[in-house]
This record gives structure tokens, sequence and C-alpha cells, in this order.
């Protein structure tokens, strides 16, 4: 009788731990997102916030936690779309001042990300037929045009890079880049400015680039055809991308925090 009830008792035990185990191995599997689905719970949030005074004069940007200050004048010579311009265009971090001088007649701040790990800074600027990204090392103020350096790594010309988003695990940033027309979806090495296509596909535009909770998968939304967004899938490994699910409005409305933020005016108190 008592090797009996002992054999039942080291049944209910093993049972036990293979359940346990299947649990975790599910909780860990759930970090990605794996699944054909759209679900913006499975995205990394890496919104940036911060105190935001932008007036005819002047731009300026303060961090929450104020050690990071983004600033600059505004100049405005003649008439039409491009009289204004940027200039004195600084970041002031950890006691240091830094500039940034794009080549291209940039006239407004269109967003500001902060990378997880607090070490790196992208800022993207607006010119007139699209988007001009720098990506800023805050420990000595590096900077890198990410337009012009994707181009000098043999990817064409760059003209707007479309959208783009911090890693959750390091100093990486995922971005769509290429002009008005299409996009493509690559990795930027904040350590070394390497950039990494993801595919070798083209998309007419990119409204977003998302990382998993635990930094292993890329997805972005992007249309294909003209006005019909798609949920894209890339797989890094083999530097290929599949068709999710297609992606309507009320979805697009739902992933505004899962990448920067960007002012919506230049009358807005707050970011």
């Amino acid at each position: 009788m008592k090797q009996r009830q002992l054999l039942f008792s080291l049944i209910i035990l093993i049972s036990i731990v293979l359940v346990s185990g299947c649990t975790n191995d599910n909780k860990e599997s759930n970090q990605s997102p794996t699944t054909e689905q759209f679900d913006p719970s499975l995205y990394f949030n890496n919104e940036t916030t911060g105190k935001l005074d932008d007036n005819d004069n002047k731009f300026s940007w303060r961090s929450d936690s104020d050690d990071i200050i983004v600033t600059a004048d505004k100049h405005k010579e003649g008439e039409g779309p491009d009289s204004l311009s940027l200039q004195n265009i600084t970041i002031a971090a950890g006691g240091k001042s830094y500039s940034i001088k794009p080549a291209l007649n940039v006239s407004k701040v269109q967003s500001i990300s902060l990378s997880a790990d607090k070490k790196m800074l992208a800022v993207s600027f607006f010119y007139g037929p699209g988007s001009n990204v720098f990506m800023i090392n805050l420990s000595n103020g590096d900077s890198v045009d990410l337009n012009k350096e994707i181009e000098a790594q043999g990817n064409g010309f760059v003209e707007s890079v479309q959208a783009y988003n911090w890693s959750p695990k390091n100093a990486s940033l995922a971005v769509a880049y290429g002009d008005t027309s299409s996009s493509k979806i690559a990795i930027v090495s904040g350590s070394d400015n390497k950039v990494h296509n993801l595919s070798t596909d083209s998309y007419i535009s990119t409204a977003y680039v998302l990382w998993s909770l635990d930094g292993s998968a890329i997805d972005c939304v992007s249309e294909k055809p003209s006005d019909q967004y798609k949920l894209y899938r890339m797989n890094i490994n083999e530097k290929s991308a599949h068709e999710v699910v297609e992606i309507s409005r009320d979805d697009l409305s739902k992933l505004t925090e899962y990448g920067p933020t960007y002012f919506k005016s230049s009358n807005d108190a707050t970011s």
C-alpha cells in the first residue's frame, strides 16, 4: 500500500513540473508576435515624453527628467514653403552641449525619441520632400545623418526616413527609408552605424516599424498597394518578409503610442 501511495505521489509531482514548464514556455513565446494576427500588446512601447515650447522664433524640448534639452532657432527669409529654416540646433545632455548641422534645409522638428538604454537620441526633422533623421550619441555628441549614412552604405538615394523605432534591448534603430513613393526596412546599429537591410521587398510607404517586447522580431505597417495598409513580419535571419494581416484605419490609431511621439503643431504646449 505504501509503495502505491509513493508511486501515485511521484506521478502527481512529475505532472506538476511538466505543466509548470509548459506554462513558462508559453510566457516566453508570448514575448514575440509569432502568431498571424494584429495584437499591439505584443509590441515594445518606447514613447518619449517631454515639455515642448514651439513658437514663431524658437523650438525648445525638454525631457521630463530635465536632463536632455533640444533647442533650435527659427529663421525666416522671404515667403513660400522653403522660407523657414532651423538654425543653431543644439542638444544639451549630461552637462555637455552638442550642435547638429543638417546639410538639408530643415524647417521643423517632427519627433524626438530616446533609446531604451538612455544612451542615444533620435531626432526627426522635416524638410521639403520628407524626413531627415539624426542619431546622436549623448555621451560624446557624435551625430549621424541617417539619410546620408544609409546612402553611403550602397542603398541608393534616401529622400526620407519615413518611420523609426528604438530596440528594447540596445541602441539599435529600426528604420523605413526610401523616397515619397517607396520604402525599405532596415536596422541601424548605434554602436558602429552599420545598416542591416531586413528584406529586399519595397513598400509604397511605411507608417510604423514595431519591435517585439523581447527585441527579437520586427513588424512593419506599410502600404502595398496604395491606401491599403498591411502588417508585414520581418525574418531578420533570412532577410525576408511576409504579409500577416490587413490593417484598418482604426488599427493604425492604436499604434501611436508604440513609436516616437510626433509633435502635432507648433502651438502645442506639451508633447
